[in-house]
């Protein structure tokens, strides 16, 4: 359908940029829906050997068209697709983009509109989640004038993102998530979770597990995915696109999906349409999982409290994150505890380091 190759024509006008760099090319360039030949394709001041790199792969044949315009791709799909896909009918699609340049950057009212609809809940898995201070704001206003709210956020322990006065001089800080983020709960903290996942080993090392999703699930009706963060970058200077999905079982199933991968034998099947059971469920495995934290014994699942300031400041202590010389060593075959860092074995290393004078020494 439209919104399909509206996605399709959004990766066509980045592959022309990324070899024109030239916005009013790549805005000019239209994709007539559902085409059936090359010649439905045109590019306003485009060259023949650039339309020509759009090129076969990228050109649908007579019959896949017919297929999608008789809408039975779904036969299609089971026919030629050696995995197992579960389908949704009746989703209504809408995709949001952002390109700075090139298109109006639409995407952050669009995203907010959307956050600010929620009637019941909102759970959000993200890697960058509020770090827009925006959206910060946008968000708290909702919870202190809906008290129905409730909201879950699942993100990365730690992100990529710089810190300090580095952070804050590129206004795109991993500060900036940890603090928004405790603000969003002090608004109401008995309705707002945030969460990190973790994973813990025989040997009792605890990871993080790094959470790259841009997804939001609002009121078991509408789901949000792509590849727009919730941060500056995203919504205000890159190419990005999003698809805001309407179907209440397409949502119902991701959560179900979700919950099941991340609170293991805390999931009861009821919490599919008992959000309010679902949320305890995650506030209870991260409080038992804090207790378990301070007293060094077993955690009971994933989710891991990473705010209010005092909470996150002990967690950092808690989990091993690998430097980038235990990432060296875990390359050449030892195997390093993280506190204190140890070399087990020094023996791996010798038939590594012959040219640099080194293994008699070791």
């Amino acid at each position: 359908g439209k919104a399909t190759q509206h996605l399709r024509l959004h990766f066509l006008q980045r592959w022309i940029y990324s070899f024109t760099r030239d916005n009013a090319q790549t805005r000019n360039f239209s994709l007539n829906i559902l085409p059936n030949s090359s010649e439905d394709y045109s590019a306003s001041g485009t060259s023949s050997s650039l339309t020509a790199t759009m090129d076969k792969k990228l050109m649908w044949s007579n019959d896949e068209s017919k297929i999608c315009n008789q809408h039975s791709n779904i036969e299609y799909i089971k026919k030629t697709s050696k995995q197992t896909h579960k389908i949704f009918n009746n989703s209504q699609i809408r995709l949001v983009r952002n390109w700075k340049g090139s298109f109006d950057p639409r995407l952050f009212e669009e995203f907010c509109n959307f956050l600010l609809s929620a009637k019941k809940y909102i759970y959000i898995e993200h890697q960058y989640p509020f770090q827009n201070a925006a959206v910060t704001y946008y968000i708290c206003e909702a919870l202190k004038r809906n008290t129905d709210l409730k909201l879950i956020v699942v993100t990365p322990i730690k992100t990529d993102l710089p810190t300090g006065v580095l952070g804050d001089f590129f206004n795109w800080s991993q500060d900036h998530i940890i603090n928004h983020l405790a603000k969003i709960l002090s608004v109401a903290p008995d309705r707002v979770g945030i969460f990190g996942l973790v994973t813990q080993s025989d040997d009792d090392n605890i990871s993080s597990i790094y959470v790259h999703s841009k997804l939001a699930l609002i009121d078991d009706r509408l789901m949000i995915n792509g590849s727009t963060n919730m941060d500056n970058i995203s919504f205000f200077y890159c190419s990005e696109v999003s698809a805001a999905i309407r179907n209440s079982d397409l949502v119902k199933y991701t959560k179900t999906q979700l919950g099941k991968e991340h609170l293991g034998s805390f999931w009861r099947d009821e919490m599919v349409d008992d959000f309010d059971m679902f949320f305890n469920a995650f506030r209870s495995v991260a409080d038992q999982n804090l207790e378990a934290l301070k007293s060094n014994s077993k955690l009971v699942g994933r989710p891991v409290w990473i705010a209010p300031p005092h909470i996150y400041e002990f967690l950092l202590e808690k989990i091993y994150y690998p430097t980038k010389i235990t990432y060296l060593f875990s390359k050449l075959g030892l195997n390093i505890d993280s506190n204190p860092i140890q070399l087990k074995s020094l023996s791996n290393l010798k038939k590594y380091l012959p040219s640099f004078g080194l293994r008699s020494r070791l």
